[in-house]
């Protein structure tokens, strides 16, 4: 089966303010605050609305930077090259990735490894944002980590439009998300490579979440730092891909509500693709999904024993 497809879709991406915006002001941003608009490249302070009102963007943390980057003047962490810069790149998988995974509710699904850091699978892309240069030399210095719902901006894609916080659901009450902002797609075939489609269109694959492989050396047979230096996902033996399979299954096969033989949960990774993290800082990040034995239009995430129907 064919695991690696041409698209890379990043965990997290830094976004930076653009220069037109309003100021953030001290208390107008906080954990939970909704936004109509804004994309991982440039956010608009002045869309927030109620999280009941329809919104693109949702903010799961909105915190102090740490010492050693409170120091920098804001020009210094867009400047290419800055150690700032370094710095607050980094803020994205050290601040941002483990928030967002508490947040969700998707670190209880690793009792097998407590500190493990697993993020949900949505269609869209998380980002971290600094206070503009205003507040920020001025004292006011913040970082708000947030999810945008969509792609808008790329490739002339339109903003996904939710009612009422999604974030906080996806763990907990998950048959109230949004089919349209879960990640699914369509198998590669030998012509074409995966292609990502709504959920709520027929569709055999289901992302289930992203983890650290890394974070999960020994809980599986076969799961060593041996293994995670020698794995090449272009060259793979199916035995390889077995073990990333069974960490995968381990994590978010109870998410299914039920064993389900008829419904795999398997891995897919970039290995040849640095931005994806892979052997960088000790990062060996894996996608997780579901393979479908039919083209359904719906998730089977709670799925249990229901029988899982084409439509």
């Amino acid at each position: 089966m064919q695991r690696v497809v041409p698209v890379v879709v990043t965990l997290a991406v830094v976004g930076l303010v653009s220069p037109g915006c309003s100021g953030l002001l001290q208390g107008e941003v906080e954990t939970g605050s909704c936004f109509e608009t804004g994309t991982v490249a440039a956010f608009d302070w002045d869309a927030k609305v109620p999280c009941d009102d329809p919104h693109s963007v949702e903010v799961f943390a909105a915190v102090a930077p740490p010492p050693e980057l409170a120091t920098a003047p804001r020009s210094e962490l867009s400047r290419e090259g800055s150690p700032a810069r370094g710095l607050y790149l980094r803020q994205v998988s050290e601040l941002c990735e483990p928030v967002w995974s508490a947040y969700t509710g998707y670190d209880e699904l690793t009792p097998q490894a407590p500190e493990a850091v697993v993020l949900p699978a949505l269609y869209g892309e998380m980002a971290v944002e600094a206070s503009p240069a205003e507040q920020w030399d001025s004292g006011d210095k913040r970082l708000v980590c947030y999810q945008v719902f969509g792609q808008p901006g790329q490739g002339g894609e339109q903003a996904l439009m939710v009612e009422g916080p999604v974030l906080l659901d996806l763990y907990t009450s998950p048959a109230g998300v949004p089919l349209k902002v879960r990640d699914c797609a369509l198998s590669p075939t030998p012509v074409a490579g995966e292609r990502k489609i709504s959920c709520d269109q027929p569709h055999d694959r289901e992302y289930l979440g992203h983890l650290n492989l890394a974070e999960f050396v020994s809980t599986v047979p076969g799961l060593d730092q041996p293994f995670l230096d020698r794995f090449d996902s272009t060259v793979a033996p199916d035995p390889d891909w077995a073990v990333i399979d069974a960490v995968c299954g381990q994590v978010f096969a109870p998410m299914l509500g039920a064993r389900r033989p008829d419904i795999p949960v398997m891995g897919q990774m970039f290995t040849a693709d640095p931005a994806w993290g892979w052997k960088q800082d000790g990062l060996y990040h894996a996608s997780c999904f579901v393979q479908l034995p039919v083209q359904a239009a719906r998730t089977v995430i709670g799925i249990g024993t229901e029988p899982l129907v084409a439509g």
